[in-house]
């Protein structure tokens, strides 16, 4: 599944979903959740809709601040890296 596509729950993600890292396994994004500016993860999947799901739709699994860092320090992804440390502190 595209990680653009990933939208779900709408309750809790509002406007636009910037994909930061997309190798067609795995992708990392900026987004709002709950009007914060956090991090999501997900599996893409190859047949399927991925992982995670929530009552059969396409989630994003929000990381804390640190891991995110940790992951954009460690691929060297500067943008990736700055635009982490403009999210939220607040834990899940």
């Amino acid at each position: 599944m595209k990680p653009q596509e990933v939208v779900y729950p709408r309750n809790r993600i509002k406007g636009e979903i910037k994909i930061l890292y997309d190798d067609k396994v795995f992708s990392v994004s900026s987004l709002i959740w709950d009007n914060e500016s956090r991090i999501g993860i997900r599996w893409n999947g190859n047949r399927t809709i991925g992982y995670p799901v929530s009552r059969s739709k396409p989630t994003w699994f929000i990381l804390p601040k640190q891991v995110a860092l940790s992951f954009a320090e460690k691929i060297g992804n500067a943008e990736m890296y700055k635009i982490v440390m403009a999210s939220s502190d607040k834990p899940l």
